[in-house]
């Protein structure tokens, strides 16, 4: 009986672990429709957004150069676990994102 209970417990802390691991370590895709960019910053050779108070890198400096505070966008951006969420595409609300990726 004690076996038994040793191996449950055993395993759902295992499975447990897998799954916390996982959620942390998958990458996790959103979206931002008609959004204002509150701040443009850049440290060295990186580039940043704020919105609403929270930070996106922008990893092409030619984007972050086109990027005006007066429009409004249209983002996509990722992250893992804590990590700083990363713009895929940024686009003008309104234009085609097909034909502006960056």
């Amino acid at each position: 009986m004690k076996s038994a209970i040793k191996w449950s417990l055993s395993l759902i802390i295992i499975i447990s672990s897998i799954v916390l691991i996982g959620n942390y370590t998958r990458i996790h895709t959103d979206k931002i429709v008609a959004v204002q960019i509150d701040e443009k910053i850049q440290e060295k050779d990186s580039y940043f957004i704020m919105i609403d108070g929270e930070e996106f890198i922008v990893e092409n400096e030619n984007t972050w150069n086109l990027i005006d505070k007066a429009n409004l966008y249209d983002i996509d951006y990722e992250w893992h676990g804590h990590s700083t969420p990363v713009i895929n595409y940024i686009v003008v609300h309104g234009k085609s994102s097909e034909n502006n990726k960056h």
